[in-house]
């Protein structure tokens, strides 16, 4: 009892040490073993099926989507997939072409015309642990608005990507001089067994995103595992309009994978 009560306050403590004291630590940045798919070689691959339930006019339909990812190589700055994308229209699944992604050991897309920087260091509390982090920027500015992306990040503990907070705003222009916000995302890591002393939890933790769009937000709920290339073994997502009213409802499921264990070294 006693301990329980002492251990917040202590944790706020640490999280209100002066940011001079993180900067005397710098966090190391992450490498490819930290990414999802950085525990496996090229050519390895997972295939994920989402049942999408659609709420409209009283009534509800069915459709499904079905999506092949496949890790085609590792750079020194990143990696770069093949994402194909199925949807069934009619009782037939129709293929669309194949689209090639690169991301960088931080889970973000390698794009010319993003900047990046680092920010200060900072402190973040994962379950009951205080875990001193690394924090990247990312800059975009397009016809849409500018975007950053800031990034919690941590090799002491998976799933490394702690927190990413994503916000697109608009640019100011002479009809509309205030800058808004027009799209909001948050993923944080809620739950990890890096600390659990159980065989069968190693390796798994839960990520939580919430995205608001306008009128519209959605919540997005994500188990996942080391094991597993690309992490997502089961993900439900519910799209809620601005009373909370249940418009879809996206489950995804892991189908199958095959994963070539080997180690890349550089």
């Amino acid at each position: 009892m006693i301990a329980f009560f002492f251990r917040k306050p202590l944790l706020l403590l640490l999280l209100l040490l002066p940011a001079a004291v993180c900067a005397a630590e710098p966090v190391p940045g992450l490498t490819v073993a930290e990414h999802p798919w950085g525990r496996f070689a090229a050519k390895s691959w997972c295939r994920l099926q989402t049942t999408v339930w659609t709420n409209q006019d009283n009534k509800q339909t069915v459709s499904y989507q079905e999506s092949l990812t496949t890790l085609e190589s590792v750079e020194k700055d990143g990696l770069t997939f093949k994402e194909t994308l199925n949807i069934a229209l009619g009782g037939k699944w129709v293929e669309n072409p194949p689209l090639v992604k690169r991301f960088d050991f931080y889970q973000e897309p390698i794009l010319d015309s993003v900047k990046v920087q680092t920010g200060k260091p900072e402190k973040r509390i994962i379950g009951n642990t205080v875990v001193p982090c690394g924090v990247r920027i990312y800059e975009q500015t397009g016809t849409a608005g500018k975007r950053t992306t800031t990034v919690w990040y941590s090799r002491q503990i998976f799933p490394y990507v702690l927190r990413t907070s994503s916000v697109l705003r608009s640019i100011p222009t002479e009809k509309e001089p205030e800058e808004k916000i027009i799209d909001q995302t948050v993923t944080e890591v809620t739950e990890t067994s890096a600390f659990s002393l159980w065989k069968s939890r190693r390796g798994t933790y839960h990520l939580r995103t919430t995205q608001k769009s306008g009128s519209i937000t959605f919540i997005t709920e994500t188990d996942c595992s080391l094991h597993i290339p690309g992490g997502v073994i089961r993900k439900t997502t519910r799209e809620l309009d601005k009373n909370g009213k249940e418009l879809r409802l996206l489950d995804t499921r892991l189908i199958n994978f095959f994963v070539i264990p080997e180690p890349v070294v550089f």
